[in-house]
């Protein structure tokens, strides 16, 4: 039964008394100052009754207040730990800290407080509940984090101390049931290495402090995972220490008995050199998907391009091949030749990108695809792109109007059955794993993308880079840039070089637009060639 309920009946059980005592009272010769004996008795009764019961009621609601100073602390400490800002939601573990509390302690204190019908705190908390972050926003943020982890290489040791890429502590710091959400996250993704790895920091945590020896429920819950985990990495004698462990705080435990019974059956079936053989060969094979294909990844990691046959004798100019460019050319960096990849620098105002930011907001939504390609041009299902978008038209706004006009100057091509811009926000984690844009969705043309044009809108602090894998060529976000690029060629098959990815953001906020021109109307600007090789 909840503190609340408990009151409650305390709360009518003193009302009771009070009635029945008032009951005996009245039953006499009445309230007035010539009181008989009798009647102080019964006064004194009715005060003992009161009394007992309103401390009884007091302490009930004491509970409750000593509960919300708890979560306040709790709260006060994580917001005082560092110097807040708006940029906060930018970090990744100022992003999972930040919606750990909302989806932890805020909707505790919105349940006390509707516990005690506090009006105050109920109407403010209502009106807010609708922006709470929920379970899966949690889970998302986790998922976010381990993804970062695999493809920037950063280590649990130093997230665990605010720390990203060997940068000074950023202010946040986790703490052990933090490291066991990572390691839980990594363990339903099969990521048994990164499961192990936090579990270990939620340990040591505990047993720097000492304390886990008084607490046999964060034991247990620390224990769990470091077992699960380092069995399936071919850690079988830990494992098994893990799981003696848990039978030291319980005999009965089920799981730590079938965990047992699986360890001495492991160690029973192979040698010491044969379990080393079986953690070598699972720590090359449980890798993320990521890893696939590890030049996506390396690319994403570094400012540095791969030299490739694609991006050989390469050169910069400036392009006013237009009547709308000829006073005013834009410099051009080639990124590769075939197929034809170019950079557009300072083509967009730093009013214009506002503008377009500030009219898609409103209009965002979550963006989630489910085919990715795999290395063996299979597809599999899954989802590989986090963000939020919006799409707008050309009279929609000016600046949407001047991107449309711009982009067929630049490309030469007839934009008169090209797709909506499409806005999109990549948070903390956010990306778009490899793929082709060339894939046509439901339209009136029914025609697959020729080209793209992506427009950067925002600068991004660390991550975010646009790659090529197969080019060698990483483009990080410069905000006011364009990136173009042919998807097919000429005989309308793919450009399978033109295979790309949005790099996760590690911190920052990452703002694009594209514009997608379909291959229909390019009869004449993009002519069609028999060639199978052009």
């Amino acid at each position: 039964m909840n503190i609340g309920k408990i009151a409650m009946i305390w709360l009518s059980y003193l009302l009771f008394n009070l009635h029945l005592s008032l009951d005996l009272f009245h039953s006499g010769t009445g309230a007035n100052l010539s009181f008989a004996i009798s009647d102080v008795e019964k006064l004194i009764k009715l005060e003992t009754t009161l009394s007992r019961n309103l401390h009884r009621y007091v302490m009930l609601e004491r509970d409750k207040i000593q509960g919300l100073e708890h979560l306040l602390n709790i709260i006060a400490n994580d917001i005082d730990d560092h110097e807040r800002s708006n940029k906060d939601g930018e970090l990744p573990l100022a992003k999972f800290l930040l919606i750990k509390r909302f989806v932890q302690h805020w909707q505790k204190v919105y349940k006390i407080s509707m516990a005690k019908s506090n009006q105050f705190m109920l109407k403010l908390l209502a009106a807010a509940k609708r922006l709470f972050p929920s379970i899966d926003d949690l889970n998302y943020t986790i998922k976010s984090i381990l993804r970062l982890q695999e493809v920037y290489h950063l280590s649990e040791r130093d997230l665990y101390h605010g720390i990203i890429q060997g940068s000074n502590p950023l202010g946040f710091k986790l703490n052990w049931h933090d490291c066991i959400k990572m390691a839980n996250g990594a363990k339903d993704k099969k990521n048994y290495y990164r499961a192990y790895n936090w579990a270990i920091e939620a340990a040591k945590y505990w047993n720097k402090t000492g304390l886990i020896k008084q607490h046999e429920q964060v034991k247990r819950r620390i224990l769990q995972p470091l077992a699960i985990s380092a069995f399936q990495i071919g850690k079988i004698q830990d494992a098994l220490h893990y799981v003696q462990e848990l039978l030291k705080l319980d005999p009965n435990d089920k799981f730590a008995n079938e965990g047992y019974q699986k360890c001495k059956k492991a160690i029973s079936q192979s040698n010491g050199t044969e379990a080393n053989k079986m953690e070598n060969h699972v720590k090359r094979n449980l890798q993320t998907k990521l890893d696939y294909l590890p030049t996506y990844t390396k690319l994403c990691r570094s400012h540095k391009n791969y030299q490739t046959s694609l991006n050989n004798g390469l050169k910069c100019y400036y392009f006013n091949q237009s009547p709308l460019l000829h006073f005013n050319p834009v410099a051009v960096e080639e990124i590769s030749y075939s197929p034809v990849i170019r950079l557009y620098h300072d083509i967009i105002s730093h009013q214009e990108a506002e503008i377009l930011k500030n009219i898609s907001s409103k209009k965002l939504t979550v963006a989630r695809t489910f085919v990715q390609i795999m290395p063996n041009n299979s597809e599999a299902e899954g989802e590989y792109r986090f963000a939020k978008h919006a799409w707008l038209g050309d009279i929609d706004n000016q600046v949407v109007r001047r991107l449309s006009a711009l982009s067929e100057e630049l490309t030469g091509l007839d934009l008169s059955y090209a797709e909506k811009l499409q806005v999109a926000n990549y948070g903390v984690g956010g990306h778009y794993s490899p793929h082709y844009d060339s894939a046509s969705i439901d339209d009136d043309t029914g025609k697959p993308r020729l080209a793209t044009i992506m427009f950067y809108l925002s600068d991004v602090d660390i991550g975010g880079a646009t790659v090529f894998p197969d080019i060698g060529k990483a483009i990080f976000p410069r905000k006011g840039s364009a990136l173009y690029w042919i998807n097919l060629k000429r005989n309308g098959s793919i450009h399978t070089v033109t295979l790309h990815a949005g790099c996760p953001v590690v911190i920052g906020s990452k703002w694009i637009a594209n514009k997608w021109i379909k291959a229909a109307g390019q009869e004449f600007r993009y002519p069609c060639s028999l060639n199978p090789y052009d």
